[in-house]
């Protein structure tokens, strides 16, 4: 990989919080990946292993924690997790 230095953020948009992760990739192909890495992911992701081509391996080197101002304001994760369900529920209603 020619540039591997890479930036992730990870959001939840329920409670309004996010993750962000500074470090280097790894692009490993479904055929290469050890058994650790094919096993979690079938535990976790099982209808979707036998579509993978490849998997990114992230080496973390920095993280931080991102947080609403909501928080700031004196909202809880409660709090903001029930306006966003409500929000988004109107939004797209029931799915099943």
């Amino acid at each position: 990989m020619a540039r591997p230095a890479v930036e992730a953020v990870f959001i939840d948009v329920v409670l309004r919080k996010a993750v962000r992760v500074a470090g280097t990739a790894e692009i490993v192909p479904k055929a290469a990946a050890d058994a650790a890495l094919l096993a979690a992911f079938q535990a976790t992701w099982p209808t979707f292993l036998d579509v993978m081509q490849r998997f990114v391996k992230l080496r973390v080197t920095a993280a931080s924690m991102i947080l609403s101002p909501a928080y700031d304001r004196g909202a809880t994760a409660g709090d903001l997790a029930a306006a966003n369900l409500a929000r988004l529920t109107g939004l797209y209603g029931d799915l099943e």
